[in-house]
């Protein structure tokens, strides 16, 4: 599962948890596009960075024992040539030595 399908599955799971709208394992797992045992892995993986999430199984829907909210925040962006710079080299070093750097030689980048 890639990361950003992951991300909104995290959310989606969330979102159904804050409202105790999940319904019962299985039919979550399905709504989500994945296993029951991988639902139950992400819902490991959130208890371990210390979400409060428990099962009532007269309401038949995951909740949060306390006040809790997950909040996943992430922005792709290009970046500028100084940063590049900045970085290994940056634009220079891919443009002049496209090939894996051996750390044999020094050279002198600056512009």
């Amino acid at each position: 599962m890639d990361l950003f399908r992951q991300i909104e599955i995290i959310k989606t799971i969330n979102e159904k948890t804050l409202k105790k709208n999940t319904g019962k394992p299985i039919f979550l797992a399905k709504r989500l596009g994945i296993s029951r045992s991988q639902l139950y892995r992400l819902i490991d993986f959130l208890k371990d960075y210390g979400a409060p999430i428990k099962y009532d199984r007269a309401i038949e829907t995951f909740y949060y024992e306390k006040p809790f909210r997950i909040k996943i925040d992430f922005k792709l962006e290009d970046l500028t040539i100084n940063e590049l710079k900045e970085i290994n080299g940056g634009i220079l070093f891919f443009k002049f030595f496209p090939v894996h750097f051996l750390g044999r030689n020094t050279f002198n980048l600056a512009v």
